[in-house]
């Protein structure tokens, strides 16, 4: 069996042949003819045990042995003998790839001798002969197995195929991200804070509306409730007035007709009984309108700050009590007139005329209650209405102070 050294100087690249060629081409005879008996006896004894192909090739190994021993004698003379030294580039690559590859044997070079004998025979240069198949040399070997390492490494851990130029825009595109992320973070936080701001206005504003609802609603109990008492009031005239009519029927004395005067008796005391109604129907409301106007100045008093509201409350307590007092100033006028008047009933020197004058001063004062009732009412629903228009420009003015709130605070976040 041929020895390690042999097998690695036997491994070298398919040029090495055809350089080996070149060179026996240009210094023939220069080198001597392996022996090949020798080797084809060698190969016998390896490929003993091998198929019918080993066979053959050790048949035609002794075929070319034979040639060989055949020709030797003619061209012995002329040939120098050259020893080449041993390639040590397996043991090179064994070393640079820590020794961790098997040495694999390569098949040996087939000796040329047979084809150097005949050119020298003939004078002719023998055909190329066919491509031998790629035998990879021990750098390209090497190299292969240097490159299945980079390949282990770089899938181990790809970072390390990552530029340093390529790392370094990954980076800066990372730190530009993170600053948009934190801007577009700080955008949503005060979004989120504007939208709990306007959750808490509509909070406020629907409990300021059900406040309004419910004032609105007790203001309306009030005027039902002064209806109510009109025509009670009212009622209670009318039952009284029937009540006269009743008597003065069964007394077989009428009523007189407010187109002309009656007698001076029965004109006497139907003025005195309508004009007593009145009072006492004036008196009431007067009462009624003291006690709400009183229970609205001690509201006014318990709360502090004041709003719009209580404002309004006020304004109309002052609208009120001016009106009443005109009221009263009038009744009590009313009742001289009419002490005077009885005072001198009895005199003769009271005539037709002055009961005319009774009757004129009270038909005016029934319409001036008519009329004052009417702008009364006139003041109502126009103080209703300015309370509606009020509420509406502080519902606008709200609005529009949230909206300018909200504009600040966009603007302090830009």
């Amino acid at each position: 069996m041929s020895s390690p050294q042999m097998q690695r100087q036997s491994r070298s690249y398919e040029s090495d042949n055809y350089s080996d060629l070149g060179s026996e081409d240009e210094q023939p005879y220069t080198r001597r003819p392996q022996d090949t008996s020798m080797s084809a006896m060698s190969q016998m004894q390896r490929q003993q045990p091998n198929s019918t192909a080993s066979l053959v090739s050790q048949k035609v190994g002794n075929d070319v042995g034979y040639a060989v021993n055949t020709d030797r004698p003619q061209y012995q003379d002329q040939r120098n003998f050259v020893e080449r030294p041993v390639d040590d580039d397996a043991t090179s690559r064994s070393s640079t790839l820590d020794g961790n590859e098997e040495d694999v044997p390569y098949p040996p070079k087939k000796s040329l001798a047979h084809s150097a004998i005949k050119m020298s025979l003939t004078g002719q240069e023998p055909a190329s002969p066919a491509p031998a198949p790629h035998i990879p040399g021990p750098l390209e070997s090497q190299l292969a197995a240097l490159m299945s390492k980079l390949v282990y490494i770089e899938q181990a851990n790809p970072i390390i195929t990552v530029k340093p130029e390529e790392y370094e825009q990954t980076m800066a595109r990372l730190k530009a991200l993170e600053e948009e992320k934190k801007l577009w973070w700080k955008r949503h936080e005060a979004i989120w804070s504007l939208r709990d701001e306007d959750v808490e206005n509509n909070i406020k504003i629907r409990g300021l509306l059900a406040s309004c609802r419910r004032e609105l609603d007790a203001t309306k109990a009030l005027r039902d409730e002064d209806l109510l008492n009109v025509q009670i009031v009212r009622s209670k005239l009318a039952e009284k007035t029937r009540e006269v009519e009743r008597l003065h029927a069964q007394t077989g004395r009428s009523s007189p007709g407010r187109g002309r005067p009656g007698s001076f008796l029965e004109r006497r005391d139907t003025t005195d009984l309508f004009t007593a109604a009145k009072v006492a129907a004036l008196e009431q409301r007067a009462l009624e309108l003291e006690k709400r106007n009183s229970d609205l100045v001690a509201q006014l008093g318990t709360s502090r700050g004041g709003s719009i509201d209580d404002l309004n409350r006020a304004t109309a307590h002052q609208a009120w009590k001016g009106t009443v007092a005109d009221l009263e100033a009038k009744i009590k006028a009313k009742d001289a007139e009419l002490s005077r008047l009885r005072g001198q009933g009895a005199s003769a020197g009271s005539g037709q005329m002055d009961w005319y004058r009774i009757e004129a001063l009270l038909e005016e004062h029934a319409s001036y209650r008519e009329s004052i009732g009417g702008k009364l009412q006139a003041l109502r629903s126009e103080k209703e209405g300015l309370m509606r228009d009020l509420h509406r420009k502080e519902n606008e003015c709200q609005v529009l102070e949230l909206k300018v709130q909200t504009l600040q605070r966009r603007a302090n976040v830009v």
